[in-house]
């Protein structure tokens, strides 16, 4: 399930700016000692470091990518389109 659509807007939604003049949406990323990796308090582990940044920036990605998408959407509804 993880960095599916779904999976990703559940985990991080936009919210509007405090003024409304954008969206904002917050990432918190823990690493622990035992290797965990968590973000946004779903986690996963991995032996591989290489493997924990590589799903780290995906997830992260996919996270950004709903915001600008979202942010596209404001757009339009703001236009009346």
């Amino acid at each position: 399930m993880a960095n599916t659509n779904e999976f990703i807007r559940e985990i991080a939604t936009p919210v509007s700016t405090p003024r409304d003049k954008g969206l904002e949406v917050t990432i918190k990323v823990s690493l622990y000692d035992n290797g965990m990796v968590n973000v946004n308090g779903h986690g996963w582990s991995s032996k591989s470091d290489v493997q924990k940044a590589l799903a780290l920036q995906g997830q992260v990605a996919h996270i950004v990518k709903e915001l600008i998408l979202a942010h596209e959407a404001r757009k339009a509804d703001k236009a009346g389109v």
